[in-house]
């Protein structure tokens, strides 16, 4: 006798709604209809209950964090609904945050720390209220008082910010904002402006020792001393998470990578202190990552509501976006699929050897795993993000109008040749490894982009051009010509092209040839300046993504001993998902460090 109808439906809802013992969110058939109801607007969202069965009450491994992701990307709605309830902390009283005569300190009054967590500095004789900092002790999901967030300090609070540093035995300090951000100040700078030249805050004496500069962040070393006894703080800046916006993925977990290295060298001292501007949005932003990411090493699980939900209950604000929260999720997993990419350069010659293996049953090696991790995780591009390409009178501008760059990351022309030019040119900024935007990726120009090409050149102020292709050079009118009776300053501008890559080959007939190559642009640079380099492919696609995805590894093994090419392809894909476009550009990254190691390193 065959099931009736009820068995049949329960069954179906059974299977349909699975997740909701196996992982996190119940979704049955009726669900996912409102949910699409309610995503369409078709719905109000007027019944808060409703959502509260669908969020992840408890922790998901990382087995079922993909499966999670996919019904966020799908229920638009779920993900809002999710964010709303993670951010509706509990209220706590905020008597000395609040007091007039603390007013100055707050550099935004709505946004004050709890009495209940506040960090209490030492009372100063005879100064009424200075036990107060607008500063909060935060807990991770595995440590009591893991960090201190707090406002960036302002005009009155910069000795009061050093202070806490020193009473709290603090060695790291984590900086997520520009001190300047649409000619807005958002910090000021609490540090000394010149190396070794010390300034007092107070009665705490401050000298700037080193300042190392990345494409995405900077590294302080400063020695503060206070009564006979110093220690080294370090002060790690990340520069490039302007405010109302989310930062590149990859770059906030390189620089999250670099705040560890420096954290786990001083395990038993006092917090780290993480500020943005106000301590709220980018600071909660970066918290969350950062305790998600130490539960998902520890557990094997990710918590993101309750992650945010606990350290919204500790400060005000913090994760103030939608955005923010989505941007979480999104850095996570980027961390969960990329895995660790770094190694060592002692590890290079092992690494290799166990990147070529076959699988014995996938028959891919590491090299085509990573490779496809990589296309997987690339950003897709609109046609309204790269809008000045695709306009008429820039069409033509383009050898592939498939191929062009967002507007946010072009380079714009300013000195015009002709009454027809506009500031279009199809050419996109890469960053390298201690500089953003150290490359500008184009095309070997049209009969009608010539010009473009030396404006490109002279208003950038690019005194290195690199040619990767093998074309004929009867349409390229010199920089001479083009600036005859145009009175501006002159610039020198060296060009290199390699001549042993045919046309029709992946990779250069010549390794050394390539590498030399890079060491004569990077000799030159060093002799006149380091403005951006113009690297030219015939079609503005491959072979340059590898020489600038080998260029940022180079310098990381220079500047750090370390190796991750992975992450170098990232990058330059970023703005150019086309860069580095088969696995043979990508193998051959790892054969251009490899030479590198062999025959340069520690022989210039």
């Amino acid at each position: 006798m065959g099931r009736s109808n009820k068995q049949k439906n329960e069954t179906k809802r059974s299977l349909l709604s699975k997740d909701l013992n196996e992982t996190t969110v119940s979704l049955n058939t009726v669900g996912k209809i409102h949910l699409s109801l309610l995503n369409s607007g078709l719905l109000p969202v007027t019944d808060e209950a409703k959502f509260i069965s669908l969020i992840p009450k408890t922790p998901i491994e990382l087995s079922k964090f993909s499966k999670h992701l996919e019904l966020l990307r799908k229920y638009d709605m779920l993900l809002r609904a999710e964010f709303q309830l993670a951010t509706k902390g509990e209220s706590h009283s905020t008597r000395h945050g609040s007091k007039p005569a603390n007013e100055g300190k707050n550099s935004f009054k709505k946004l004050v720390p709890y009495d209940y967590n506040r960090v209490v500095l030492k009372s100063l004789p005879d100064i009424p209220n200075s036990d107060y900092i607008n500063a909060s002790y935060i807990d991770s999901m595995l440590k009591p008082n893991a960090y201190i967030a707090t406002q960036g300090p302002n005009e009155t609070t910069v000795a009061d910010f050093w202070r806490m540093v020193w009473e709290q035995n603090t060695y790291v300090i984590v900086m997520l904002t520009k001190v300047f951000d649409f000619i807005r100040v958002m910090c000021v700078q609490y540090w000394p402006s010149e190396l070794d030249h010390p300034e007092s805050y107070g009665d705490i004496e401050l000298t700037l020792l080193s300042e190392e500069n990345l494409s995405n962040f900077v590294i302080r070393t400063v020695r503060i001393k206070k009564n006979g006894n110093e220690r080294e703080v370090t002060q790690l800046h990340f520069t490039n998470w302007p405010s109302h916006t989310v930062p590149f993925p990859s770059a906030l977990l390189e620089f999250r990578r670099r705040v560890r290295v420096y954290m786990d060298e001083h395990p038993d001292v006092g917090p780290p202190i993480v500020h943005c501007s106000d301590g709220c949005g980018r600071t909660g932003t970066y918290l969350v990552i950062d305790t998600s990411m130490e539960l998902m090493k520890e557990d094997g699980v990710v918590d993101v509501f309750n992650c945010t939900k606990q350290i919204r209950c500790a400060r005000k604000g913090v994760v103030e976006t939608l955005e923010q929260y989505k941007f979480i999720y999104e850095a996570l997993e980027d961390t969960y699929l990329s895995g660790v990419t770094w190694f060592s350069i002692n590890e290079l010659s092992h690494k290799l050897k166990h990147k070529s293996r076959k699988h014995s049953t996938t028959q891919q090696n590491e090299y085509q795993k990573e490779y496809q991790k990589i296309c997987k995780m690339v950003s897709k591009m609109s046609i309204g993000d790269c809008a000045g390409g695709h306009r008429p009178e820039n069409r033509d501008k383009n050898r592939d109008v498939a191929i062009v760059p967002p507007d946010d990351f072009r380079p714009y022309l300013t000195s015009f040749q002709s009454n027809d030019s506009t500031d279009y040119i199809n050419a996109v900024f890469v960053d390298g490894y201690t500089r953003s935007k150290e490359y500008i990726v184009a095309e070997w120009p049209l009969q009608k982009t010539v010009a473009d090409l030396w404006s490109l050149v002279y208003d950038h102020d690019c005194n290195s051009v690199v040619v990767l292709c093998n074309p004929t050079p009867s349409n390229i009118v010199s920089l001479t010509e083009l600036m005859a009776g145009v009175r501006t300053e002159p610039k020198t501008t060296q060009l290199f092209q390699i001549t042993c890559w045919p046309n029709g080959y992946k990779v250069p007939t010549s390794t050394n040839a390539l590498v030399e190559l890079m060491n004569m642009v990077e000799r030159w640079r060093q002799r006149s300046s380091y403005g951006p380099v113009v690297v030219i492919s015939a079609n503005g696609r491959n072979r340059s993504g590898v020489y600038c995805a080998a260029n940022v590894v180079i310098e990381q093994v220079v500047q750090h001993g370390e190796i991750d090419v992975f992450q170098a392809v990232k990058t330059v894909r970023r703005h150019r998902p086309q860069l580095v476009e088969n696995m043979t550009e990508y193998k051959y990254c790892y054969d251009l460090v490899w030479h590198y190691i062999l025959h340069y390193l520690h022989k210039e």
